[in-house]
């Protein structure tokens, strides 16, 4: 039992009487604040006047003598609870307010409290602070006429973790009961938080307020007025998951959202967002999309729309912008409970490890549901559900429809089962489909909020979808561009048929301003160059040859003008910008030779030279670190107006060259190609790496081992080449093994190179018509010598696919390369 001799109690604490640190306490606290003070108990008060601060330490219903000086953290034990009085925290007010019941902060400066005053508008006088020796909690507190009175903290041990929890006591007999907002802020001793603490504002069940809890982290140095509390606040959701097994994330679809939950050991747990906003590829006006977030087969890092993270949700880009952050998890037993936070930022620096693959689930949560079972269900969520069905945003709406009913997509069916979405497009004009499956988010008042397409897309421009040949135009942009923002651009996205050309002319009064080609088919976008901004009369003429199609009137935009730089010519860019999907630095710009249009890469030093044999100089530069990049070498062809390199994209999965020309009378430096040595970051690539192998803009793409650079695939569905090797034939003469897929194959020719000279024809390509394989082996003869680039063109008869030509492969990405076939 604790003593009771208080004389007793204080010879035995305070044998010397510490006068000047007494006055200074009795000084301090003898200060009015915006509400009454309570009297201490007796021995508390003793205490202060000698210069002891008013600290108790209790186990279960007992308490012992005071205990730590109040210029010391605060820090109990396992199974303690200190209670700290007002020698460590000051009421600076209490006061009726206009903000709502239910907030909570901590701020650390004069600055942050401004902008908090700001928001929330309390109807209260900005009270005075001194944040070089405090911290400010504010809060808001559902209570009747007589508020109740903060009289203490009481601070706990939770997973070596300083928590305290401010205590309200009633102080009044009786009161009125009209339920009122109370504003409190209270001043904490920075040095009695320490370098770390939580601070748990508790619930108000009656009124459906739940518990916060708040991240305190001191700022380093010395805390002065301009020092800012680093604050994180946590919030319960009630919900409740397994632990999942170590390194293994575990996905859940709950209340509180779509999570993953990570297990690092000993105790640590991160709690990682599973969607993030999407931009449409197809409308970029299109709000409330989302994109789902996927694992690593490692369990080690996350990755979506050309980002990854690691298994903390720290972002790996250089920048450093987007951590997944809004969820904490703390682990009780063998299970989780889910927090959620307000963090911007995780802690700590990114670690991914190399080789990461990111197969995408096409189903994350199995089994979806129809348009029409959804109306058969009774819950209301709030939960993602998956559905077979597409997402159809038309005249600036989004539905969900049925699968059934959108056959050569002409929108929602006027009559039937339909679902609204809150997905909104600022284009009305535009009609976007989204394929099924999709995953759509049910809340209980505002239905269907936000959608995840998990499928493919497209989308038709209904004022500007005027028949062109069985092209549409779908969008035109007028915007500036190049690398310093001078270049007036034009953007046109088509929908083009299978195969097709066409031209695209704007013009005005007669007068050309400028003009692009493409060719492919399905959703494609080009970019040209324009002399000067389109006025009111201009027009986007569609041409293939000497046949018009359309004229489209250039719809009305904001841009007036485009910045123009006479100090320098332009020169391709030296490093990634915030317009790039992936990071990467110039190397070098290799001169002359053959040039072409290709895009080649190499995974260590002999591969890049063997590619550099082509070019006549080779330029120097930075060198490349294998170790932790891989190199690009991007060939691009033109004349003197372009097109120029003008950084990468990440498109449909693989990485883009994007170029850019220049009108006319910016036309500058006069070459037929030009070429340029890129060094990217191994972290921002998957184990297998997909490119765009020329810069056209229907370009074949090529699949190689980013570790390794081996080749391993190039082509489409429509006809493959699924392995190209250099080996030993029977007679012991190397040769240039490919191997393919596709269907409709009936026959088909291979060519090959060694840098510039061509290789025998192969010998008997053959076909097998039951499957679609194929196989073709090209002699490599005695004497020559592979230091120089291979190069192979496929061209199959009666396949879909059509002619496929590699860009110049090193022959070490075709090996393991035969020591000798003898």
């Amino acid at each position: 039992m604790p003593e009771t001799d208080f004389a007793a109690q204080l010879a035995r604490l305070a044998p010397e009487v510490d006068e000047a640190g007494a006055k200074s306490v009795f000084e301090r606290h003898r200060q009015p604040s915006g509400t009454p003070r309570w009297l201490l108990p007796a021995a508390v008060v003793v205490l202060i006047v000698v210069g002891v601060t008013g600290l108790v330490l209790m186990r279960g219903d007992d308490a012992t003598a005071p205990v730590s000086p109040v210029d010391d953290a605060l820090r109990p034990n396992d199974g303690e609870t200190l209670i700290a009085d007002e020698a460590y925290f000051e009421v600076v007010i209490v006061a009726e307010t206009t903000v709502g019941f239910g907030n909570a902060a901590l701020v650390g400066s004069t600055e942050e409290l401004d902008s908090l005053w700001a928001g929330w508008n309390p109807g209260v006088e900005q009270p005075d602070v001194e944040f070089a020796e405090a911290v400010a909690l504010v809060m808001t507190r559902p209570d009747n006429a007589c508020a109740d009175v903060v009289t203490r903290f009481e601070v706990t041990n939770r997973n070596g973790v300083s928590t305290w929890i401010p205590v309200f006591e009633e102080r009044a007999d009786a009161c009125e009961d009209p339920l009122l907002s109370w504003l409190y802020v209270v001043a904490i001793d920075r040095a009695a938080l320490g370098d770390r603490a939580d601070i748990v504002v508790p619930a108000a069940e009656l009124y459906d307020v739940s518990e916060q809890t708040i991240e305190y982290t001191a700022p380093d140095g010395t805390p002065d007025e301009s020092d800012d509390a680093a604050t994180v606040t946590l919030t319960p959701t009630d919900v409740v998951v397994p632990l999942p097994p170590e390194g293994e994330p575990e996905l859940h679809n709950t209340a509180a959202g779509m999570f993953y939950v990570v297990n690092h050991g000993d105790g640590d747990v991160s709690v990682i967002q599973a969607t993030i906003d999407l931009i449409s590829p197809v409308d970029p006006d299109t709000t409330n999309l989302m994109s789902f977030v996927v694992a690593s087969e490692s369990g080690r890092s996350f990755f979506s729309e050309g980002e990854v993270w690691d298994a903390w949700g720290r972002s790996a880009t250089r920048d450093r912008v987007d951590d997944l952050t809004g969820y904490a998890g703390r682990v009780v037993g063998d299970e989780v409970e889910i927090l959620a936070s307000d963090a911007t930022r995780v802690e700590g620096d990114p670690e991914v490890p190399d080789g990461e693959q990111y197969p995408l689930p096409a189903r994350p949560f199995g089994d979806g549901i129809t348009v029409e079972q959804f109306f058969t269900l009774s819950s209301s969520g709030p939960i993602w559900r998956m559905f077979d069905a597409q997402l159809v945003v038309e005249e600036g709406v989004g539905r969900i429809c049925p699968v059934d009913e959108v056959v050569d997509p002409t929108g929602c069916p006027d009559a039937g089962m339909v679902i609204d979405t809150q997905v909104r497009s600022g284009n009305a004009d535009l009609t976007s489909w989204y394929g099924s499956p999709i995953l759509a988010f049910q809340d209980p008042v505002r239905g269907f909020t936000h959608v995840i397409p998990l499928a493919g897309y497209s989308s038709r421009n209904e004022r500007l979808g005027i028949d062109t040949g069985d092209a549409f135009v779908t969008s035109i942009r007028i915007g500036c561009g190049g690398p310093d923002g001078s270049l007036v651009m034009a953007n046109v996205g088509l929908e083009m048929p299978e195969r097709a050309t066409r031209t695209l002319t704007v013009v005005e009064d007669g007068q050309e301003l400028g003009n692009g080609t493409t060719s492919g088919s399905g959703q494609v976008v080009i970019g040209f160059g324009l002399t000067e901004v389109p006025g009111e009369n201009a027009e986007l003429v569609v041409t293939d040859g000497d046949i018009e199609y359309a004229r489209i009137p250039i719809p009305a935009e904001t841009v007036t003008s485009c910045a123009t730089s006479e100090a320098a010519p332009w020169e391709p860019p030296s490093e990634s910008g915030r317009d790039d999907d992936v990071p990467f630095r110039v190397v070098s710009r290799p001169i002359g030779g053959s040039g072409g249009g290709w895009i080649g890469w190499a995974a260590d030093q002999a591969q890049l030279d063997s590619l550099l044999t082509l070019f006549d100089r080779v330029g120097t530069g930075d060198p490349i670190d294998y170790e932790s990049e891989i190199a690009l070498l991007v060939s691009i062809d033109g004349g003197t107006c372009g097109p120029f390199f003008d950084g990468l994209d990440l498109v449909d999965g693989h990485v883009q060259v994007r170029t850019f020309s220049d009108p006319e009378d910016g036309c500058r430096l006069p070459l037929d190609h030009e070429a340029t040595v890129l060094a990217l970051p191994r972290s921002e690539l998957s184990g297998t790496t997909s490119i765009a192998a020329d810069a056209t803009s229907s370009p074949t793409i090529v699949e190689f081992a980013t570790d390794s650079g081996r080749f391993l695939a190039i082509g489409d569905a429509g006809f493959q080449v699924t392995n190209a090797q250099i080996d030993c034939r029977n007679t012991g003469q190397l040769q240039l093994t490919i191997l393919g897929h596709g269907d409709g194959v009936e026959s088909m020719a291979v060519e090959a190179r060694i840098g510039e000279r061509p290789l025998p024809d192969a010998t008997s390509p053959s076909v097998n018509p039951a499957d679609g394989a194929l196989l073709a082996s090209v002699a490599i003869p005695d004497g020559v010598v592979l230091d120089e680039p291979i190069t192979f063109t496929v061209d199959p008869a009666g396949s879909t696919g059509g002619l496929l030509e590699s860009p110049p492969i090193s022959p070490d990405a075709l090996g393991p390369l035969p020591s000798s076939c003898r």
